[in-house]
């Protein structure tokens, strides 16, 4: 759900009550070199303090209104893909994965690149809306996910994103549930 009509002017009243205090609180953990997936329109841009971040976009759209909030930080925005990351092994002390895992195709491939190109004890910080643990919610996200994939750039409401890194084997030392659940916030060490 990146597309800057959409994103920016449907996303911002949710951004300032909410999810902009969510990105502050996992990107003060944020160190080093820092690898962010799915970058969309910026919106974290303005959260770096002082770190070199890559920033991976595949929507150029996005890409180019992102460039904007690069201002005086030092963030490179490309063209990328999270299922085929370009980067050496090891290269990133921290990976950031903001909303995005909802929308890969192959969020399990793209999780397994991100370990690859993370140090080892480095940092993989996600924020992530996920399948509700109530079952009538939950059917409530199954029944509006084929509509909301067509018009929110192929956002899946219904994934079950903790249970899929969990059974990937991450360890993740932090997990925080926020919105009736609805939201997640992980802090993971890479092995």
């Amino acid at each position: 759900m990146k597309n800057k009509c959409c994103y920016d002017f449907f996303m911002d009243p949710i951004e300032k009550r909410f999810l902009n205090k969510l990105r502050k609180q996992l990107l003060a953990k944020a160190e080093g070199k820092i690898l962010e997936i799915g970058s969309g329109t910026g919106v974290n841009f303005e959260l770096y303090e002082n770190h070199d971040v890559v920033a991976i976009e595949p929507d150029e759209k996005l890409r180019i209104e992102s460039l904007n909030k690069v201002n005086k930080n030092k963030i490179r925005v490309i063209s990328g893909d999270a299922e085929n990351l370009e980067f050496e092994d090891n290269e990133f002390n921290t990976v950031v994965v903001m909303l995005v895992l909802c929308t890969i195709p192959n969020n399990k491939k793209a999780l397994l690149e991100i370990k690859r190109v993370c140090k080892k004890g480095g940092k993989i910080l996600v924020l992530e809306h996920i399948r509700h643990k109530n079952k009538i919610l939950a059917v409530i996200q199954d029944i509006l996910t084929p509509v909301w994939r067509k018009i929110a750039m192929g956002c899946h409401l219904n994934r079950k994103t903790v249970d899929i890194i969990e059974n990937l084997g991450f360890n993740i030392v932090q997990e925080n549930y926020y919105i009736g659940n609805n939201f997640v916030l992980l802090e993971i060490i890479n092995d």
